[in-house]
């Protein structure tokens, strides 16, 4: 008899000690385990498993780190341009409402830079106006937010160039740019439009940075001229205003 009392107050521990494991490994990563697998993600260029790894972990703390490590990466121009759309969307939900609303639109500028100045190198140069309509369409509720004033959308504009200028040379070579134009349209149409098509870049250099191509270098002096008109006009901002 005893040897059944033990046996269930066995059986009880054990089930109780399997709960409370799979209790903990249920448990958030900590700071420090999240920060690490985004890093190794991105050192993997692996963009999918960091959307999954922000989609994953949706506890208040982790949110912040994971806002906080993007943050990091967006401002220093290691990160993916995708990541900057994520900024745009977490700039919105701080507390005080002037300050989200000009942070969010910076980022938004700063993404329509990218896509601009980064396009520019692809074959197919389509893409990076198709991309830009994309924007305009997805963001326009923020743009035409009436709380936003003229000079609030300058600065916006002016701080994202500024951020453009600190993170061209460290911004790495984006296929996924070069995705959206009519080519790539076509292609799902079965229609040839290059039946000689042109690599979407120049030869690659072994670093993968912009910076490293001398075509890109030129093409962008030329285009910083008018980026800020173009930016400005995505503002709504007309000359003159």
């Amino acid at each position: 008899m005893r040897q059944g009392k033990f046996g269930v107050r066995h059986s009880l521990k054990t089930a109780w000690q399997v709960a409370a494991f799979i209790a903990l490994m249920a448990l958030p990563a900590s700071a420090g385990e999240l920060r690490d697998s985004l890093d190794a993600s991105l050192s993997a260029g692996d963009t999918q498993k960091i959307l999954m790894l922000i989609q994953e972990h949706k506890v208040p703390a982790d949110q912040v780190e994971i806002t906080s490590w993007v943050k990091e990466k967006v401002d220093s121009g290691q990160a993916p341009d995708q990541l900057a759309i994520y900024m745009i969307f977490a700039s919105r939900r701080g507390k005080d409402h002037d300050t989200a609303l000009s942070s969010a639109l910076m980022y938004l500028n700063y993404y329509q830079a990218l896509i601009f100045l980064d396009s520019m190198i692809c074959s197919d140069q389509s893409s990076g106006e198709a991309f830009l309509l994309r924007t305009m369409v997805l963001f326009r509720k923020l743009v035409n937010d009436k709380d936003l004033t003229i000079d609030q959308k300058r600065q916006a504009v002016d701080t994202a160039m500024e951020l453009e200028e600190e993170t061209f040379p460290f911004r790495k070579k984006n296929p996924s740019l070069c995705i959206a134009g009519m080519t790539e349209y076509a292609k799902e149409l079965h229609i040839d439009l290059d039946p000689k098509p042109q690599s979407s870049t120049t030869p690659s250099s072994t670093t993968g940075l912009y910076v490293d191509d001398q075509i890109w270098r030129q093409k962008r002096i030329e285009a910083l001229s008018t980026m800020k008109d173009l930016l400005l006009t995505l503002n709504g901002v007309q000359a003159g205003q």
